[in-house]
């Protein structure tokens, strides 16, 4: 923060990624102190927890959702799901203690593929993630998303989902 700003997203950061793609640019950045090479970049920012959670909520209170492998060979393969939500954040090493409720949902491929009113459980969304992952996503199809409630308990960023397969 060389500028001393509080508005370091707006005023700082821009110029720095575009800077930090030219490698030379880089180089100078690193060379004047700007930026430090840190060696160890997982003491800093550790590694997504492989445990399926709640990753986003959007403004129509969809949910987007970080899968676990050992949920995404079975998901993929699914047609009904029934979904809950850990009280913890997985960034604290949660228990396993649930949130009250547990609700149904289709898996489809898509989100538009079920009736108004019915969970869907889309295996993609307009998200992706590291290297073009899909990131799949839990809503209510709503005739007015803005305007209407899905049906389902909408959790924080960081809750676990615990799903279970009824298939």
């Amino acid at each position: 923060n060389s500028l001393g700003s509080q508005f370091r997203s707006l005023q700082i950061l821009p110029e720095h990624m575009i800077r930090f793609l030219l490698p030379a640019e880089r180089k100078k950045l690193i060379r004047d102190g700007a930026l430090e090479r840190v060696a160890d970049i997982g003491s800093i920012v550790p590694p997504i927890p492989e445990r399926t959670h709640v990753l986003e909520v959007d403004n129509f209170q969809n949910i987007k959702l970080y899968v676990a492998a050992s949920d995404w060979d079975r998901l993929q393969r699914a047609q009904n799901v029934a979904f809950g939500f850990g009280r913890d954040s997985v960034e604290f090493e949660p228990g396993d203690e649930k949130a009250d409720g547990s609700f149904k949902a289709l898996v489809r491929p898509t989100l538009f593929a079920a009736a108004l009113g019915t969970n869907v459980l889309a295996l993609n969304s307009s998200s992706r993630i590291f290297g073009d992952r899909p990131v799949p996503m839990i809503a209510t199809i709503r005739e007015h998303p803005a305007l209407t409630n899905p049906n389902y308990a909408v959790p924080k960023v960081g809750q676990p989902v615990y799903l279970q397969f009824v298939d």
